[in-house]
C-alpha cells in the first residue's frame, strides 16, 4: 500500500527564497529557550460537496502573498547563531521562502482517509484527524526529520476529502504562542478576503520582538515563594514506578453550552460570593476528575499540580493582538486527597486567584522568567514552563476565547464547521480547551493514560457535564 509520504504534493507559487528579503529578527526572551521541536496545529474543517482545488489553492496562495508583503517575517525560519557548549546562542527569524509553504493534497481516492460524512457522524474525533494525512510537518520531533525541516514560522496544508476540506495552519511555537497564531489566522483571513490591514495591525504585527518584555534590573532576585519558580514536589511510590508501560492516547470530550451553563451555575451557587469564570469552573472539574481517576493508582499524599498557560499581554501592557511568543503559567498544587475531596467551587476560586490581575502576581513573575532568560548563558536551564510530572499533573492551555470559527479564508465555503487539533505523538497530561463554537460548545483535547481515560468515562460527576468523542 502506498505510504502517505509518497503521495504527490503540490506547492503553490514560487517557494524559492526571495533575495530581497532582509530578515534578521531576534526572538523574544521567551523564544530563546530551545523549543524548536514544537509545532502547534490549528485545524479548520469545512464542508464542501465538490471543491475546486485550483480555486482554493489560488485564494490561499494569494492571501499568503499579501500577508507576507506586510509581515515579511511570516515566511522566515528560525535559526541559531553563537551556540557553544556553554551558551544556547541567539535564536532569530532569518530568510527562508518567498511566502510560507503551502501543501495541497487530494485524498478523495484514498480509502484510509475519512470522508466528511464519516467525520461528522463520528463527531470529528481526534483519532480521525491523523497527522500523517492532514499535516505538512510532524507536530513533535520524529526520527528521520531534521530540525531544519521544522524551523519555518508557518507551514500550511489544504487537504481535499470527499465532501469537505481540512485546512491545517501549523506554526512554530518558538515564534508564535497560541494567541499569536490566532492573530496570524485573522491576518491571513483578511488577506485571503482582500481586506486592507489597519495601521494598528501593521504596527503591532511588526513590533520589535527582543524588547517586548523588559527584564528587571541587576538587583532583582527570584523569590522562593513565587508561583512560576516553585517546583512542585510529587510523591510516587516504588510500586507505581514498577508498573509496566501504559499506553496514552488523545481523546476529545465535548461540553455542550447547556452543560457549561449548568457547571458554572452549580459552582457559583456553591461559592456564594466571589467570581469564577466558566473557564475556571471547567478547569477545576477537569483537574478534580482526572485526579479522582488517578487516585486509584497514586497514594492520597501524592502531589498534583495543574499548570495553566496564561496570556500575560494584559499584565505587561503588550497589545492584545501582538503576534509573538510571550509565555506565562499559573500553577496550583495540592495532594490527590485534597483535590478529590475539596468542593469544585473552592478549587475554581483557587484557580481564579492565580490569574486575577489583583491577586496573581503574574506581571512580576512573567518579567521574572524573562529576567532569568536574559541573564542565563544557557537558556535551556531556565524552567520556562515550570516542572510538571506527567504521572500526576496536568498542563492545560485554554483556547476557548480564540476565533477559530470566525474565519472563512475567502474560500467560499462559509465558516468552519469544526476546529480541532490532530492525532499526533502522545504528550502525557497535556490538555487544550479548543475554541468555543458559535453555539457555545467547548471541546477538551487531552492526552491521558488509557486506564485513566477508562475511569474518567465511568465518573458520574464528570460525565454529567462532558460527553466523550472517541
Amino acid at each position: 500500500m502506498e505510504s502517505p509520504s509518497a503521495r504527490p504534493e503540490t506547492l503553490v507559487f514560487d517557494q524559492s527564497m526571495d533575495p530581497s528579503t532582509n530578515l534578521d529578527i531576534p526572538l523574544e526572551l521567551f523564544g530563546q529557550a530551545d523549543s524548536l521541536s514544537i509545532i502547534t496545529p490549528f485545524v479548520y474543517i469545512f464542508a464542501l460537496p465538490n471543491p475546486d482545488i485550483a480555486h482554493l489553492t489560488s485564494v490561499i496562495g494569494a492571501g499568503l502573498e499579501r500577508l507576507t508583503d506586510t509581515f515579511p517575517w511570516v515566511a522566515g525560519r528560525i535559526t541559531n547563531t553563537g551556540r557553544t557548549s556553554e551558551s544556547s546562542g541567539i535564536f532569530k527569524i532569518t530568510p527562508h521562502k518567498a511566502i510560507p509553504e503551502l501543501t495541497v493534497r487530494d485524498w478523495r481516492d484514498d480509502t484510509r482517509v475519512p470522508t466528511m460524512d464519516h467525520l461528522g457522524k463520528a463527531g470529528i474525533p481526534c483519532s480521525m484527524i491523523k497527522e500523517e494525512f492532514f499535516a505538512p510537518v510532524h507536530v513533535n520531533t520524529t526520527p528521520g526529520f531534521e530540525l531544519e525541516d521544522r524551523s519555518p514560522i508557518l507551514q500550511l496544508q489544504l487537504s481535499i476529502i470527499i465532501g469537505g476540506v481540512v485546512f491545517s495552519l501549523m506554526a512554530n511555537h518558538q515564534a508564535l504562542d497560541g494567541i499569536a497564531q490566532d492573530q496570524i489566522a485573522c491576518l491571513l483571513d483578511k488577506a485571503c478576503n482582500n481586506i486592507p490591514y489597519t495601521a494598528e495591525e501593521v504596527r503591532t504585527g511588526n513590533l520589535r520582538r527582543e524588547t517586548i518584555v523588559k527584564p528587571f534590573d541587576s538587583a532583582w532576585q527570584p523569590g522562593v515563594g513565587e508561583a512560576n519558580f516553585q517546583i512542585p514536589e510529587t510523591t510516587i511510590t516504588k510500586a507505581d514506578m514498577s508498573k509496566p508501560y501504559v499506553e496514552h492516547r488523545w481523546t476529545h470530550i465535548c461540553f455542550s453550552p447547556t452543560a457549561l451553563r449548568a457547571l458554572k451555575s452549580d459552582v457559583s451557587r456553591s461559592l456564594g460570593s466571589g467570581f469564577v469564570s466558566t473557564d475556571d469552573a471547567l478547569t477545576a472539574l477537569i483537574w478534580q476528575s482526572v485526579s479522582r481517576a488517578r487516585s486509584v493508582r497514586l497514594p492520597a499524599s501524592a502531589s498534583t499540580t495543574i499548570s495553566r498557560a496564561v496570556n500575560p499581554r494584559k499584565y505587561l501592557d503588550i497589545p492584545a493582538t501582538y503576534p509573538g511568543y510571550v509565555n506565562s503559567n499559573a500553577c496550583s498544587s495540592g495532594s490527590i486527597d485534597c483535590i478529590t475531596r475539596c468542593s469544585l467551587a473552592s478549587i475554581a476560586l483557587e484557580l481564579r486567584t492565580k490569574v486575577d490581575p489583583l491577586t496573581s502576581g503574574l506581571r512580576d513573575s512573567t518579567r521574572g522568567v524573562a529576567t532569568m532568560l536574559y541573564r542565563a548563558k544557557d537558556r535551556n536551564t531556565v524552567p520556562v514552563h515550570g516542572s510538571v510530572d506527567s504521572n500526576s499533573d496536568i498542563m492545560l492551555s485554554s483556547w476557548a476565547n480564540m476565533r477559530g470559527y470566525d474565519f472563512d479564508f475567502g474560500l467560499g465555503l462559509g465558516k468552519p464547521t469544526h476546529f480541532r487539533r490532530m492525532d499526533h505523538q502522545r504528550i502525557p497530561s497535556l490538555a487544550f480547551l479548543l475554541p468555543r463554537r458559535p453555539d457555545g460548545e467547548i471541546i477538551l483535547s487531552i492526552c491521558l493514560r488509557i486506564d485513566d481515560i477508562a475511569l474518567l468515562r465511568l465518573d458520574s460527576t464528570f460525565t454529567t457535564y462532558g460527553r466523550f468523542i472517541m
